[in-house]
């Protein structure tokens, strides 16, 4: 089967991308495809073809405009349509711009629509090698603007666009929508396809706005900002909009292919011209929601209504609390490693994970609960700033603990991905925290601002390196205990710099001369105190209609764990997303998407595994002789039908290696030695020694 598949909303996409071909090729915009019908008398009622149109067509490098409306209009939604790939192999754009022309708006309302950015476009309308402005208003959908092609990535393009809509059709309230993929606080959003997918950071978002803007943070010039993206509902996001809008609308997690239900909110807009963006977020909440469920894609999604005027507070009480934690960790290096603990234990967005990718966000409001009692004067005022500030919200069912905003933790250790975050950071102080976690030193520099601004002058922690073990090669000990469990006692230092432990299962052959990593788990009885681990491993792995997967832990509570598995669907690299829920204690697969580039670009588009759909698992292996290093190889192929489930199975008759994994705040880390599992039937004999 293909894997170009429509993003959920596939039949009723391609009934209004059709009628979006047809009306604006009946208004003269384009010639009439001789699959689709000259004219659609209904709708070109709707259109209103000006002369700047034609001469733009006649001129395509020509700045061309229609002048706007002699008096404003009530609401005006301005929308950055940057197609990227979205577009270009999935159609996403064309169905969110058909569903903006579904909408029914009164005379007092206007969407002004600007596309760019992919490559192609899956209609015969938008033309890639152009930026295009799309006026749609009660009486008309018109292509009114056309300029030659610019990075949609870069400040100056977002900076024009608002300027163009603000100039020719202003409105009393304008609400900002950036539609494309969305990469948290360090990633921002609006990746061009065009331009080697350069995006626009925080900081470019903010140079825009402030370019056509005067910032008023008790009158802002716009009403409502949204982020149509993955990740982009941090509290970064929030500082950066302060002064320039009241309300944000955007989502902690991945976005679900679906994305917003334009037709929906819009109506409800046109319906009631006189709400403000509080009620039109809420709105726009609730019609994605509705809209997730709809289409089978709702287990693990975010959305949440901001008031930016509060954001101020909440930002305040965020700095303190990293100054809380910077001066702690100065007093003592090893509070680093226990509030490592709590971001481990905190709901986090992205996957975070070596296969899916590193976002580096972790839910603001369970950080603080997760380190109230590391930080006792900081966290509450955590928790009330976030209720003020986060009017909205809604969620699926295993996302229980997000709290409407993420802000940034350094999951991966990676010091250019904090370089970058840090540029355009919401608290000095955990920027300075985050300095001093991953490089494990204080310098001149950092030393300065927490005598001078923190007024910390005691003695400094000020270790060589935080993770005090972690320089040392040799593999950490480990005993079998009396019921052939594997156990593991840690000493005191190593202990203070410890955030994580968990396990890890390798499948291998000394004949045969190869190793399968089958992935992670943290089924462990731990104890933080004495430093004692042993596992709770039972002889059985996750599997997909009975073939063994590569499974990472994403994140634990207790209602629910979250796995990572990559896998090969239908020939390209996929993430599948399980988790598996208390409750029922069954595991349930969310969907699969292709996780995070490199470039932090997170992908939206989240596919629901169809019957006919052909998987290969995915494994990390390497040989037993040689020296290279573990790379991910194909295995096991299958099609799914409709009984496809993941489930545990028995591992096998084969022999097995479980080691420990430990890791510290820096992201560095360090294994015991192997125990070693030969699994014959249902019986595990376990051993130091090598089967």
């Amino acid at each position: 089967m293909s894997m170009k598949r429509d993003l959920y909303k596939g039949a009723r996409r391609t009934a209004v991308r059709r009628r979006l071909t047809a009306v604006l090729a009946a208004a003269g915009l384009l010639a009439a495809p001789a699959a689709f019908p000259a004219a659609v008398p209904a709708a070109a009622d709707r259109l209103v073809t000006g002369p700047a149109a034609s001469d733009a067509q006649d001129d395509p490098a020509a700045s061309v405009s229609a002048a706007g409306g002699a008096e404003a209009a009530k609401w005006a939604v301005y929308v950055y349509l940057c197609g990227s790939d979205l577009e270009s192999e999935h159609g996403a754009a064309t169905g969110d711009f058909s569903e903006i022309l579904e909408a029914q708006l009164p005379a007092d309302v206007q969407v002004v629509v600007e596309t760019g950015g992919a490559s192609s476009w899956q209609n015969d309308v938008v033309d890639p090698d152009y930026l295009e402005r799309y006026l749609i208003t009660a009486e008309d959908a018109s292509c009114v603007d056309r300029q030659p092609l610019a990075n949609m990535g870069e400040s100056a393009t977002f900076a024009d666009f608002l300027t163009f809509c603000r100039t020719e059709y202003p409105a009393e309230k304008e609400a900002v929508i950036l539609w494309n993929h969305g990469g948290g606080s360090a990633d921002g959003v609006a990746f061009d396809e065009l331009y080697n997918y350069d995006n626009l950071t925080l900081g470019e978002i903010k140079e825009a706005f402030q370019s056509v803007c005067q910032e008023d943070e008790a009158d802002p010039p716009f009403e409502m900002v949204g982020f149509d993206a993955c990740l982009m509902a941090t509290i970064d996001t929030a500082n950066i909009l302060r002064g320039v809008s009241s309300y944000m609308v955007a989502s902690e997690e991945m976005e679900p292919g679906c994305g917003w239900a334009y037709t929906s909110f819009l109506t409800a807009l046109g319906e009631d011209p006189d709400m403000d963006g509080s009620a039109l977020g809420r709105v726009i909440c609730d019609s994605f929601l509705t809209g997730c469920r709809e289409y089978g894609d709702y287990e693990h999604c975010t959305l949440s209504l901001v008031d930016l005027k509060e954001a101020g507070a909440l930002v305040d009480a965020y700095d303190t609390m990293g100054a809380e934690a910077l001066v702690s960790a100065c007093a003592d290096a090893a509070f680093m490693a226990e509030f490592g603990r709590g971001a481990e234990d905190a709901e986090n967005y992205g996957g975070n994970t070596m296969s899916a990718g590193y976002a580096n966000m972790v839910d603001l409001g369970d950080l603080a609960a997760k380190n109230e009692a590391l930080l006792p004067e900081s966290a509450g005022a955590i928790f009330d700033a976030l209720n003020n500030c986060v009017l909205y919200k809604v969620s699926g069912n295993y996302r229980s603990a997000a709290t409407g905003l993420s802000c940034y933790y350094s999951y991966d250790g990676d010091q250019d991905n904090y370089n970058i975050w840090a540029s355009a950071c919401a608290s000095e102080s955990f920027s300075a925290y985050y300095t001093y976690m991953l490089t494990g030193t204080l310098n001149e520099e950092l030393g300065a601002y927490i005598s001078d601004e923190l007024g910390y002058t005691a003695d400094w922690a000020e270790p060589d390196t935080i993770a005090v073990a972690f320089g040392d090669d040799s593999e950490l000990p480990v005993s079998i205990d009396d019921e052939g469990y594997v156990a593991m006692k840690l000493d005191a230092a190593l202990m203070d710099a410890l955030t994580c432990v968990t396990f890890e299962l390798v499948m291998y052959d000394e004949e045969e001369d190869f190793m399968i990593y089958l992935g992670t788990d943290n089924d462990i009885e731990g104890d933080w105190d004495s430093g004692v681990f042993r596992d709770n491993f039972r002889n059985v792995w996750g599997s997909l209609d009975g073939h063994l997967c590569h499974m990472e832990v994403i994140y634990t509570n207790d209602d629910y764990t979250f796995y990572n598995v990559p896998i090969l669907l239908n020939g390209e690299e996929y993430q599948l997303k399980v988790v598996y829920d208390n409750s029922d204690g069954e595991y349930h697969i969310l969907g699969a998407n292709q996780g995070i580039e490199d470039n932090g670009m997170a992908d939206k588009n989240t596919v629901t595994l169809t019957e006919g759909d052909v998987i290969t698992t995915l494994h990390y292996a390497s040989s037993m002789s040689g020296d290279e290093e573990l790379s991910l190889y194909p295995l096991d192929e299958f099609t799914v039908t409709d009984e496809t489930a993941f489930r545990e199975e028995d591992l096998g008759d084969g022999t097995y290696m479980l080691m420990f994994r430990v890791e510290d705040a820096q992201s560095s880390a360090l294994y015991s030695q192997p125990a070693y599992l030969s699994v014959t039937g249902d019986e595990a004999e376990v051993s130091l020694e090598a089967v």
